[in-house]
């Protein structure tokens, strides 16, 4: 039986928001986005395969321009991202796909982990704050 995922091993799980690069590389233009490490091992220290073990990547956006709570909830959840794309891991993510889903405002992103067998990590404990403003 698969071990669960825990927040402790999460810790490598690097979450950052850049606005200086784009993704995809596109000419002049410049978007947000996310840039995520998958976890390394299960939390009884047994190694870890993203590419076997892992299935998506939960992002959630609370706006808190208009919260209800202080922190993520299941209404929170805005896009469900594949582990595996094109036979490669997944590791960035660009925020502007988000904007058809969101109104303008500030929001908190956090994000968990899928395993292949439907367990879910903890939130990482580092989150970014984005402010999404209309162009």
């Amino acid at each position: 039986m698969k071990k669960l995922l825990i927040l402790l091993f999460l810790l490598p799980f690097l979450f950052q928001c850049g606005k200086e690069q784009s993704l995809p590389p596109s000419n002049d233009n410049t978007h947000p986005y996310i840039q995520m490490e998958p976890p390394i091992a299960w939390d009884d220290n047994t190694p870890l395969i993203p590419e076997r073990d892992l299935k998506l990547w939960k992002i959630y956006a609370l706006n808190l321009d208009n919260n209800t709570s202080s922190w993520f909830t299941a209404e929170d959840e805005i896009a469900n991202v594949e582990m595996i794309y094109n036979n490669l891991l997944v590791t960035e993510f660009n925020l502007d796909l988000l904007r058809p889903y969101l109104k303008p405002g500030e929001y908190m992103l956090g994000i968990r982990v899928l395993a292949i067998d439907g367990q879910q990590s903890d939130f990482a404990d580092n989150t970014v704050l984005w402010e999404y403003k209309e162009n």
